[in-house]
């Protein structure tokens, strides 16, 4: 189980990684951007709470 002070540590990066993403040219980089941002999204639905599940929906734009 994924405490809540974790969940603020991968939510915090799963942002970062979206900025990065977005400013990205190199298309090697951008696709393994992706799949972090995929696997974070993972992590933090599976662990979250409904809240977070909405929030995460909002964040589909990537």
């Amino acid at each position: 189980m994924i405490e809540d002070g974790e969940l603020a540590i991968f939510e915090s990066e799963l942002i970062k990684l979206m900025n990065e993403y977005r400013k990205c040219v190199d298309h090697s980089l951008k696709v393994k951007i992706h799949e972090d941002i995929a696997w974070l999204k993972t992590v933090i639905i599976s662990a979250g709470t409904y809240e977070h599940q909405l929030k995460m929906n909002d964040l589909e734009s990537v």
